[in-house]
């Protein structure tokens, strides 16, 4: 927990809390929350069952079959901050599908590490899509435009 500072006169002290879901930059290991339900890692739902901050139950049967690598949440845009290479390192995967919500930002940086990474990415063009804005034009259009020149193979769910 920080530190609460000196308050300026006729304001209250403030102190914050930290919940962390990384591990300790030091040990590897990961620490307990000081507030709230403790997880014993960033992707354990022990204690979350039914708590509606547990997986939606259409997806549970795919994601707890035994051969879904799930993986703690990416920060920003790639997966450089998180364990994706290293979990799929460990399964021994080297090919990779990528579909998301945001075509040019999460999946085409996704695609970007994993392809300097070694792996060979596909990207399932219809299961993306990207931001429209009328001032910045079609972000969709432009990680498509990048798509083809990066990827292993560009595909459709059809």
């Amino acid at each position: 927990m920080a530190e609460a500072r000196s308050a300026p006169p006729g304001r209250a002290r403030l102190r914050k809390s930290v919940l962390t879901e990384s591990p300790d930059e030091h040990t590897g290991q990961y620490r307990k929350p000081r507030v709230g339900r403790h997880r014993p890692g960033p992707l354990s739902l022990e204690n979350f069952e039914g708590s509606g901050a547990d997986w939606l139950d259409r997806y549970k049967p795919y994601i707890n079959d035994g051969a879904t690598i799930v993986t703690n949440p990416h920060k920003v845009y790639g997966p450089e901050a998180n364990d994706l290479v290293l979990q799929l390192r460990k399964q021994q995967v080297d090919r990779v599908l990528l579909a998301g919500m945001s075509a040019n930002l999460c999946v085409e940086s996704h695609l970007r590490e994993l392809l300097e990474q070694g792996f060979e990415v596909y990207v399932v063009k219809d299961a993306t899509a990207g931001a429209i804005t009328p001032d910045l034009g079609d972000g969709y259009q432009a990680a498509l435009t990048n798509f083809v020149f990066l990827a292993s193979g560009v595909f459709t769910t059809e």
